[in-house]
């Protein structure tokens, strides 16, 4: 089969699982995908290795998620584990797992193995000795972690503790407060505990909750598990294959800044030109008190710091006069941007882009009307718009099973952004007002000032998002989790987080810097990003010169740069040009490495920015 075939081949598979998201369509055609992709060019840009480890035989959910991956446009390459193997494969340095070397792990142990006791609960067993059982399934844990992490800097997805669908105490399990329920849940908040305080990069996956929204007798069939020590139902590979796959987009950049939304049948029932604000369906009763919940939801979003954006078709004063209805839950100041006209929709997404400096890939769209949709999925396929339910009362579920917004952490930034975006408006009025035109008489008026420090444990998880976000300003388009930041720090690396205040206020850590040692005196700028929220105010300046001063403490002479150029990251061209830095090599794909002598070159920093400047060996 030649490359075409293997292309068209591959094109059918793949809009069949984005149709049908079954298990069993999963498991018919994982084969056949797996034999397509030995068959296509490589992508190194979309290949994601995760090895998958646990109980039982797992070789359907390797199947499933493999199939996850490919839909989500993923090239899954996927190490799973003997039978029963994974303590072996995780304390022996040497073992496959580690020449295999993840991105991802995916542990998934029974209870009935580490918690071997517990599972069966002999009822002669003292609350002192159950504590002990408790202890050594967690220590357990600790030890398979703490190994993994001496040897990869993986993210690693840990499946919880499932309780047992039929405790042994029966009905009576609720009056013993040590019995399984209870003692499963104490298991999982330790576990929880223990995932986020003694380690960097591992993240609960709630199995539990899991087999619980499925519904626990039908997430696994025992047939068989006693056939084939198949732990899970096709139903629950189901849910489990989408689980992950939110972890997955989450932890490799996929989540999403923005939700823009229609108004009329969207946010309220009801045509606002033509039935007026009081007769919108909006309100306690059905199927008003839907549209209420929707908001709720919305709402939600916002806080946690998700953009929100009007793209409508309407007459903006009609449309306005409804945000005033007395069970509205969203007000006007909670969007960023709006269009509100009679113009296409694809074009005024793409102006809501432009307006908010967020990519089109950023943005999830959501309309009742279905021809709208499929013309924003026609004419901009990088836009989310998925498919409202017909009947409103379903709208917040599909919001919230819509994992595009899904993040490992939500950061101090995150729940300051839409607070930044209004502060960004106030700042883009004072450009307006600017009397003299001058743009260091708008940088001055400002009031800039930037503190730049080391990072710290606080602040990996903002600066793990901000390499998985950010191309305009972003000279190599690195991409690491905190893990990997820690590592790299750990190995002797300068992390540098850039924090940018003004007289709008605090617009939190919007840029770092990683600096490697390449040899006794020359030191290369593996990561230079800056959000857009502060691109065009010089302020990598500060950032550079404290790299070089930082460098300079070492023993350094010499910093070099790779610019790597992307269809988005067009703004930091001319970065280190602009700072000094002279062209050392250029590459045929377009890539330039910069470099500049420290001793005859300072890299000053303007005027109109003051500088909080942490300890520069730092």
């Amino acid at each position: 089969m030649d490359n075409v075939d293997t292309e068209e081949t591959l094109d059918h598979y793949l809009r069949l699982i984005r149709d049908d998201r079954s298990a069993r369509t999963a498991l018919m055609v994982a084969p056949r995908l797996a034999a397509l992709q030995q068959g296509s060019p490589p992508d190194p840009h979309a290949e994601l290795r995760f090895a998958l480890l646990g109980s039982g035989t797992l070789d359907q959910l390797r199947d499933c998620l493999a199939v996850g991956c490919y839909r989500d446009g993923w090239r899954p390459r996927i190490h799973l584990s003997g039978f029963d193997q994974y303590a072996q494969e995780m304390l022996v340095p040497a073992s496959a797992l580690y020449r295999f070397d993840p991105q991802v792990l995916i542990l998934a142990v029974h209870p009935r193995q580490l918690f071997p006791v517990l599972h069966e609960y002999p009822f002669e067993i003292t609350v002192s000795e159950r504590e002990m059982a408790i202890e050594a399934g967690l220590d357990t844990v600790r030890q398979l972690l703490t190994a993994f992490r001496r040897q990869s800097q993986a993210v690693v997805i840990l499946h919880n503790m499932v309780q047992p669908q039929h405790p042994a105490l029966g009905i009576a399990d609720w009056r013993d407060p040590f019995g399984q329920r209870a003692i499963f849940n104490e298991i999982n908040m330790r576990m929880a505990r223990l995932a986020r305080d003694e380690f960097l990069g591992v993240h609960i996956l709630d199995a539990d909750a899991v087999q619980a929204r499925c519904g626990k007798s039908r997430a696994t069939d025992v047939r068989l598990w006693l056939a084939a020590r198949l732990p899970w139902s096709e139903t629950m590979l189901q849910e489990l294959t989408t689980e992950h796959m939110r972890y997955l987009g989450a932890a490799f950049g996929r989540a999403r800044k923005c939700l823009v939304l229609d108004l009329d049948g969207t946010l309220w029932g009801g045509v606002v030109g033509e039935d007026g604000v009081e007769g919108l369906k909006l309100g306690a009763d059905a199927p008003g008190n839907a549209y209420v919940m929707f908001q709720r939801e919305i709402l939600r979003l916002w806080n946690r710091g998700v953009l929100l954006a009007i793209c409508s078709k309407n007459d903006p004063d009609q449309a306005m006069a409804a945000f005033r209805h007395p069970a509205m839950v969203l007000r006007e100041s909670h969007f960023a941007a709006q269009r509100i006209n009679w113009e296409p929709k694809p074009s005024n997404l793409r102006q809501i882009a432009a307006e908010l400096d967020i990519g089109l890939d950023s943005m999830v769209f959501l309309d009742d009307n279905p021809v709208e949709r499929a013309a924003v999925r026609a004419a901009l396929p990088q836009v989310l718009c998925p498919d409202l339910p017909t009947d409103p009362a379903y709208y917040r579920q599909a919001l919230v099973e819509l994992s595009a917004f899904d993040t490992l952490a939500v950061t101090e930034e995150d729940l300051r952004r839409n607070a930044a975006y209004t502060a960004r408006t106030h700042r883009r009025r004072l450009e307006a007002d600017n009397s003299d035109g001058s743009v260091e008489s708008y940088l001055s008026k400002l009031e800039t000032r930037v503190e730049i420090t080391a990072a710290s444990a606080g602040v990996l998880p903002r600066l793990a998002q901000l390499t998985q976000k950010t191309n305009q300003f972003n000279l190599t388009t690195r991409r690491y989790t905190e893990t990997e930041i820690r590592a790299l720090q750990s190995d002797g690396a300068i992390v540098s987080a850039l924090r940018v205040v003004d007289r709008f206020g605090d617009n939190g850590i919007v840029g770092l810097a990683i600096a490697v040692a390449r040899s006794h005196d020359t030191w290369e700028l593996d990561v230079l990003l800056l959000s857009c929220r502060v691109i065009g105010r010089d302020v990598e300046s500060g950032l550079l010169s404290h790299v070089a001063r930082a460098v300079r403490a070492r023993g350094g002479a010499r910093i070099q740069g790779w610019f790597l150029p992307t269809e988005r990251n067009g703004p930091a061209r001319d970065c280190y040009a602009r700072h000094g830095f002279r062209l050392h090599t250029a590459t045929t794909d377009g890539g330039e490495l910069w470099e500049i002598g420290l001793e005859t070159n300072p890299i000053t920093v303007p005027s109109w920015i003051e500088m909080e400047d942490a300890a520069v060996v730092a």
